[in-house]
């Protein structure tokens, strides 16, 4: 029987089931045209729909709110909490067993909830890289660099929201004063030589005219000190002037080569002092033993933490129960 004129657009002549995808549930495709014989005769299912990691994303969630100096909670009551240090997840679990869509229902939910935030309509940043073992063995720093070319687009657009563009501008307004990243300080030079990615972001927080204007080269290849040093005075100028917790997500960092480590373990020591950043730092725990390099920073971590008022939690992601399995497929 053809279909009536509400559904004209997902019919096809000589097909039956299923044709337009469903975003709500799962569903059978049994379409006989289908081109690609690997389609044909599978269960389709939602893309937008996280099964059975609520428990994982209550911990995140409590994680990130608790990081606030003073802020809207998630029940929309508002609470007075003293400044405090970072929070640092160790998110770990299998190859595919889903720790990047847990991260990303993560932030749409806290995004979700900012926007019914009505003291504030600062949107939630969020920054993220992936390691791979071509890239890791390639050059240095290849996941950072990622997250910090996301950071460089998100920063140095112009906004189409007031407060959006009073919150770049604070940023960038800080960026240039800075007495070490400021036009031709050393850390300009330095981030510009490491992170070339953030040249446009460093350019946005200049003045225009031609006295201000960053030197390229020279010097050679900076210290890892001067990394350091640099990298963690551009995240605290932008955490600092964030009412609510800047994410950084670092994914497979059992491929991170020895540099990013090695920043990583400063930028998660209490001698950082980092302020209003949640690090979550996933790793195949399967790939990941005693003797990984990683496995040191986390035990350094947790231990240099211990009696800190910087939380630090362990997620362990692992495959779904039958009962869920039962759910997603029902």
């Amino acid at each position: 029987m053809p279909p009536n004129d509400s559904c004209d657009d997902h019919y096809v002549a000589g097909a039956h089931g299923t044709v337009a995808e469903q975003t709500d549930e799962a569903y059978y495709d049994d379409r006989s045209d289908a081109d690609d014989d690997m389609e044909k005769g599978r269960i389709k299912f939602p893309q937008n729909k996280l099964y059975g990691r609520d428990r994982e994303l209550e911990t995140l969630r409590n994680i990130f709110y608790q990081g606030l100096s003073s802020e809207e909670t998630q029940d929309g009551s508002v609470v007075e909490m003293p400044e405090q240090a970072s929070r640092v997840v160790f998110l770990s679990g299998y190859s595919g067993v889903g720790k990047s869509a847990l991260v990303k229902e993560f932030v749409k939910q806290v995004q979700a909830q900012q926007k019914m935030n009505k003291s504030s309509s600062e949107s939630v940043l969020h920054f993220s890289g992936k390691y791979s073992e071509q890239s890791s063995a390639a050059a240095p720093f290849s996941a950072i660099s990622d997250l910090f070319s996301q950071m460089t687009h998100a920063l140095s657009r112009k906004k189409s929201d007031k407060e959006g563009n009073e919150l770049q501008s604070k940023i960038l307004n800080d960026i240039g004063s800075s007495g070490l990243l400021a036009a031709n300080a050393d850390g300009d030079r330095v981030l510009r030589g490491t992170f070339p990615v953030l040249a446009a972001l460093l350019d946005a927080s200049r003045p225009n005219d031609s006295n201000n204007k960053s030197e390229e080269g020279g010097g050679g290849a900076p210290s890892m000190n001067a990394v350091k040093e640099s990298v963690h005075e551009l995240l605290s100028i932008i955490s600092g002037q964030l009412k609510r917790p800047l994410i950084l997500f670092l994914d497979d960092l059992q491929w991170a080569d020895a540099p990013s480590l090695d920043l990583l373990s400063f930028l998660l020591s209490t001698d950082a002092q980092m302020k209003n950043v949640m690090f979550i730092c996933a790793y195949r725990s399967n790939e990941v033993g005693q003797d990984h390099p990683f496995a040191s920073i986390m035990d350094n971590v947790k231990e240099s933490m211990k009696d800190d008022v910087q939380l630090v939690e362990t997620v362990d992601l692992f495959s779904l129960s039958q009962d869920v399995i039962t759910q997603f497929i029902a």
